[in-house]
């Protein structure tokens, strides 16, 4: 959703959400905001010259002035530039292995120039940060960060947020199971299945680093922290929502956002 005059509204689905499932070629709608009236202003369809992949635009992320938006399929992730109120074919920045199965989750920066996504496989332990940046239409991969392993680190629920420069990163982990509270902790610790936890890293030049390890101040079993994270554009706040819900409805302890 892109806002007239230069402002923005974002809207980023999560795997896992109802979006994902279906196996159509996929769309993108953009809409345009003047004054109180919205508008639609394009429809972008999946374009891929493979008939094999779908679901384009299962996965959003638009950056702050409305001008980049990224939009993954099943199999890829792609970019696209509006000039004039009118939207580029899409640009290829990343193909999944044939093996791997199903889109990562990712994050765009707010000026649009960085992407960050967790790529893994199903068949390797090895779960990394890969991060591309653009100077002026062209993309650039940059060296990867291999993060903890799949089989305890890892899973469809993990969602990412950029800091606006693209430099700081919060990784959410809602299946993290340790239950050491509050600020770099025993990340070890297997005590309280689906507390939930944070990652934060930040990237001089190229290079990620870890940051910090954020827990709840109490985690509980089952509060899965992390189901959202937040980062300001300054990268000074993050906001983190738990979603403790067992049967869909009932939460096995109350929901929550967290202020770091």
């Amino acid at each position: 959703l892109t806002q007239g005059l230069g402002g923005v509204v974002g809207s980023r689905f999560q795997p896992g959400d109802e979006t994902m499932f279906g196996g159509g070629a996929g769309a993108v709608h953009t809409f345009a905001r003047t004054n109180d009236t919205w508008a639609e202003q394009s429809h972008l369809p999946g374009s891929s010259a493979d008939p094999s992949v779908a679901r384009f635009g299962a996965v959003l992320a638009l950056s702050s002035d409305g001008t980049v938006l990224a939009a993954s399929t099943d199999k890829d992730l792609s970019v696209l530039t509006r000039q004039s109120g009118t939207w580029s074919t899409p640009t290829q920045v990343w193909r999944q292995p044939a093996e791997r199965g199903w889109q990562r989750p990712f994050a765009l920066s707010r000026d649009g120039s960085t992407i960050v996504f967790l790529d893994g496989s199903p068949v390797s332990p090895v779960v990394q940060l890969q991060t591309f940046t653009r100077t002026g239409a062209a993309w650039t991969q940059q060296p990867a960060l291999p993060v903890q392993s799949a089989d305890r680190y890892f899973s469809d629920s993990t969602v990412l947020s950029l800091s606006a420069d693209g430099r700081t990163l919060a990784l959410g982990n809602p299946d993290d199971a340790s239950n050491t509270p509050g600020i770099n902790g025993d990340t070890s610790n297997q005590a309280a299945d689906s507390a939930g936890a944070v990652h934060v890293y930040r990237r001089s030049g190229g290079i990620w680093s870890h940051s910090a390890y954020l827990k709840a101040p109490r985690p509980q079993v089952r509060e899965r922290l992390g189901i959202s994270v937040t980062l300001s554009a300054d990268a000074s706040t993050l906001a983190v929502g738990t979603s403790s819900a067992t049967d869909g409805v009932t939460p096995s302890v109350a929901d929550a956002v967290y202020i770091y």
